[in-house]
């Protein structure tokens, strides 16, 4: 995941290692994406099918930073809009933006079944 985000001294951040946990059901969708210093969840979603038979995922997302990481880092409100992409590998990949006028991009890649709860556990998991 890669950000225009800021730290307090102005430099850009490098790209995020993060984690999406995706279930679906016939009516629901869920999305929580889990990094080392927060977790988000959708709060609304939609699954869209393009004019041109594309399907994307958008949905509205809320972030909650851990209680450490609060002082740089609030909780705060985004949108996503992620396009399936099914060659030459199954992936997702879109864009992001948040109310605390950031945007940044995401490609999420390596499905597996496991769902994880998690930053940490995810984490290890993939290092095996």
């Amino acid at each position: 995941m890669s950000s225009n985000w800021q730290d307090a001294g102005g430099a850009a951040i490098p790209p995020v290692r993060g984690y999406v946990v995706i279930r679906q059901s016939l009516l629901n969708l869920s999305l929580r994406l889990l990094t080392e210093e927060s977790s988000s969840h959708l709060v609304g979603t939609e699954i869209v099918c393009t004019v041109d038979g594309l399907y994307c995922v958008s949905g509205v997302y809320r972030n909650e930073p851990n209680y450490r990481e609060r002082g740089h880092s609030p909780i705060h409100y985004g949108a996503v809009w992620l396009q399936v992409i099914q060659s030459p590998e199954q992936m997702l990949q879109g864009h992001y933006w948040t109310d605390r006028s950031t945007a940044g991009e995401m490609r999420l890649t390596d499905r597996r079944k496991e769902k994880f709860q998690d930053f940490a556990s995810a984490q290890a998991h993939y290092a095996q």
